[in-house]
């Protein structure tokens, strides 16, 4: 189990600069407008809406890590199935802390909504030596996942931590 923990921590640091080293300014190269929107230079009509994509098809794999796009301190890692996962979001408080939520979602076909009944939320505390403290905050925690356009929101109902959060796919 500690070592679970200690490979979650690293590849969390390791997330974290990777993420910092790849960062840019946020500036965006201006396109051109040819280029912007190239059925309407073919055709003369305006390119046609699409619907955005909600659920999971069969043919997308949700299992892997995110990171959330908001805070930029949330990671996601979702094993499993697309119809069954266990997921875990560790949210780095500090260097020696960290809030960590586990649950085990299924996927509500008729939504398209990954829901779940079981999630529990603690804060893991490191210590100088190394050794880490869980602390159990509650269990028993409900909440929904919706995937819409490559990108994961989440809706915890136990508290409103993951009201801001959009994930998207690292890995």
């Amino acid at each position: 189990m500690k070592i679970k923990k200690l490979l979650s921590i690293l590849l969390i640091g390791s997330l974290m600069f990777a993420f910092a080293a790849c960062s840019s300014d946020n500036e965006e190269a201006e396109i051109p407008e040819e280029t912007q929107q190239p059925s309407e230079l073919v055709t003369g009509e305006p390119e046609e809406e699409t619907v955005p994509e909600v659920g999971a098809p069969e043919d997308q794999d949700i299992t892997g890590e995110w990171q959330d796009q908001t805070s930029q301190r949330a990671f996601m890692l979702i094993e499993g199935t697309n119809d069954k996962c266990h997921i875990t979001i560790l949210w780095g408080s500090s260097a020696t802390e960290e809030t960590e939520w586990t649950m085990t979602c299924t996927l509500d076909k008729n939504t398209g909504k990954y829901v779940y009944n079981d999630g529990v939320k603690n804060i893991n505390t490191s210590d100088e030596t190394g050794s880490t403290l869980k602390a159990e905050v509650y269990t028993g925690g409900s909440g929904e996942f919706t995937l819409s356009n490559g990108t994961i929101t989440w809706k915890d109902n136990k508290d409103t931590t993951g009201k801001d959060c959009k994930f998207i796919k690292v890995k």
